[in-house]
């Protein structure tokens, strides 16, 4: 239980509400009338996802196509193409190309709907009733797994090999060049950004994100906010506000709903 009533369905918004409620929250603000906030935030996740999906449908068929003509281009050889090699150049400088925009267009209006969802539940978590607090912990996401804790192993040992190879060094020097590198990106995932990294606990005693070596007890919260989206938190950022540093984890990266974490905090930020 969550505490926030939401339409149990997406619901079909026509265009020109859309259009109104992407413009209020560009500026913060909810819907004015509080009965279309939780349909303004059900319509804006579920369609925010929808379209991610079919960005990287897009994406993978424009990808695919781009690798098809490359392999064609290799096993038939230019000079036996029935076109001429420039025009398959331009078509593959195409596909690119719009793979580009695709994704570029989809990640705006990606955001925009993020916004939609975040100014709205605000409004609608405020007026929700605080449940009894239940611990609860926060998870990555597969993809945010994927990018917080594989990237930063796989780019150095990528960056190893780019170098033995670029050096021609021996086996031995190249094998410990890439454990080296293996060691730089843990070091650099260690010192990320100073954000609580998933797994993170919020129970009685308060949050406890073992990752990060953080551990922060409700007295010392003085309160947990839902950011606005950012350029570096496209889908928001809650936030819980202490006397020496704000602790904060971004929406986009873990499982649970934005409005468990933050009525899960004020149920035990109100009986401490």
């Amino acid at each position: 239980m969550t505490g926030v009533d939401l339409p149990a369905t997406p619901a079909t918004l026509p265009d020109a509400q859309v259009a109104e409620l992407m413009a209020l929250a560009a500026g913060g603000a909810p819907h004015p009338d509080p009965a279309i906030r939780g349909t303004a935030v059900r319509y804006a996740r579920a369609e925010r996802r929808r379209r991610r999906g079919r960005a990287l449908r897009l994406t993978v068929v424009l990808f695919a196509t781009g690798a098809g003509l490359v392999y064609l281009v290799s096993r038939v050889g230019g000079d036996a193409l029935p076109v001429p090699a420039w025009a398959v150049v331009g078509l593959l400088a195409g596909v690119l190309v719009a793979a580009v925009v695709v994704n570029v267009t989809e990640r705006a209006r990606a955001r925009r709907l993020a916004e939609v969802e975040i100014a709205n539940l605000r409004a609608v978590a405020e007026a929700a009733a605080v449940p009894e607090p239940q611990p609860l912990t926060l998870r990555y996401t597969p993809a945010a797994a994927a990018g917080h804790l594989g990237v930063p192993l796989l780019a150095p040992v990528g960056l190893g090999l780019l170098v033995w190879r670029l050096l021609d060094a021996d086996a031995p020097v190249g094998y410990w060049l890439a454990i080296a590198c293996v060691v730089i990106g843990l070091l650099w995932l260690n010192g990320e950004r100073g954000e609580l990294r998933p797994p993170v606990r919020l129970d009685p005693d308060g949050l406890v994100a073992p990752r990060s070596r953080t551990r922060v007890a409700w007295s010392d919260v003085t309160a947990v906010e839902l950011l606005a989206p950012t350029r570096t938190a496209p889908l928001g950022r809650i936030v819980w506000r202490t006397g020496d540093r704000d602790r904060s984890v971004d929406v986009g990266d873990i499982r649970q709903p934005p409005e468990a974490v933050l009525l899960t905090s004020r149920a035990y930020l109100e009986q401490r």
